[in-house]
């Protein structure tokens, strides 16, 4: 085990896979629709009806997302699609400080949140499967879900922290925005670093 994780930490692109995924934990899914009915609730004061039906919606990108955002990594790459899909995740989880009441462009916007936030985990861990050695796999995946668990479980406790002390949903949202960003960086010189290897 101790040798096997040696080599996974000497992969290329496996420790920085593993932060990015470490930071965009916090704007997954299972973080922003954990807190999403808390903010339709009490920041926007939409009645139980209101946010069962925009709660439905956003979830219903979630689902789709990964199906169709599958496909196209597979003709262009992993790697460029979780950047692409990070780049307009972290872009959405901002603007969402900017609402305050209900309407159509906020449920558009919660749907193309979940449609592309939710692709995110599996889009990584394809990637990382991608550029292992196939009797590495089951535990570089193990490894990326523990960080991944871990990293959701901190960021989550982190946000509903802020919420309490500043009374506020924006301060949160910027604080996920941000952790977004960092990992975008990482992702986006990841890119760059494979693109020069093809060349």
């Amino acid at each position: 085990l101790k040798s096997d994780v040696i080599t996974l930490i000497k992969t290329r692109s496996v420790i920085p896979i593993l932060a990015v995924q470490a930071l965009i934990s916090g704007i997954e899914l299972r973080i922003i629709f954990g807190y999403t009915p808390l903010f339709l609730a009490n920041a926007l004061k939409l009645d139980v009806y209101e946010r069962g039906i925009i709660y439905t919606i956003a979830l219903t990108g979630g689902v789709i997302g990964p199906i169709l955002l599958g496909r196209y990594a597979d003709k262009f790459g992993h790697l460029k699609t979780a950047t692409l899909s990070t780049c307009v995740a972290v872009t959405l989880v901002y603007l969402l400080s900017f609402y305050d009441s209900a309407s159509l462009i906020l449920v558009l916007h919660l749907f193309i949140l979940g449609f592309s936030s939710f692709s995110l985990l599996s889009l990584l861990q394809s990637h990382l499967v991608g550029i292992t050695q196939e009797y590495k796999r089951d535990l570089v995946v193990g490894i990326f879900f523990m960080v991944t668990f871990c990293s959701s479980s901190l960021w989550g406790g982190v946000t509903g922290y802020m919420i309490d002390v500043y009374s506020s949903f924006k301060p949160a949202f910027a604080f996920m925005g941000t952790l977004g960003v960092i990992g975008l960086v990482i992702l986006a010189d990841q890119v760059r670093k494979i693109g020069r290897m093809m060349e």
